[in-house]
């Protein structure tokens, strides 16, 4: 562990779901609904990473296109999770299953995924306190998790199960794809 208590780095994967779904076309939902069949292209520009463990711009270069660079301490947690480009209002994401795939000849960076639940106050945009009767409560925050356990590179997978809406406006199960990425990790010192 690296000292009192680890750290949270987050990375959301933004997925322009229209785009994907007319670039790979829609899966077959009921083929679909045990295993991805379409994968999104590593090079897409359909899909974004950011975290809030990014590196100077010089520093991810040398992995783009394809590649999330993150600094972070032995131990500190990983955690991703995935949103459309509408914010899961327009269409919508749901980060059905990640896999870190291991390698023979090279330590793992991260440990395996777990889906991870937290419950906490959402951050309300007014400035201003509660007014009498107003009740804050905790919402629930999935992610999927893993232990930064080494520096190097590593491949990941990302199963995302897309949905688009109906003529009525309701949320329609467009398929799984797959999305593969390599996760660099730079170890920093506990401080």
């Amino acid at each position: 562990m690296n000292g009192d208590t680890a750290r949270a780095e987050y990375v959301c994967i933004a997925v322009d779901v229209g785009a994907v779904l007319q670039v790979a076309g829609k899966a077959d939902a009921v083929e679909s609904a045990t295993a991805p069949t379409r994968h999104i292209a590593a090079k897409s520009a359909d899909v974004i990473a950011t975290s809030t463990a990014q590196l100077h711009p010089t520093d991810i270069t040398a992995h783009l296109p394809h590649a999330i660079v993150i600094a972070a301490r032995a131990g500190d947690f990983l955690r991703i999770y995935a949103v459309s480009g509408s914010n899961n209002f327009e269409s919508a994401v749901l980060l059905a299953d990640m896999l870190a795939q291991s390698r023979s000849d090279a330590p793992d960076v991260v440990s395996a995924f777990e889906l991870a639940a937290f419950e906490q106050i959402p951050v309300t945009p007014s400035t201003e306190p509660l007014a009498f009767g107003d009740v804050s409560t905790n919402a629930e925050f999935w992610f999927w998790q893993a232990t930064f356990e080494s520096a190097g590179t590593q491949q990941c997978h990302a199963v995302l199960a897309l949905y688009d809406r109906d003529d009525q406006g309701q949320p329609r199960f467009a398929g799984l794809y797959r999305w593969d990425f390599k996760l660099t990790v730079k170890l920093q010192e506990a401080t």
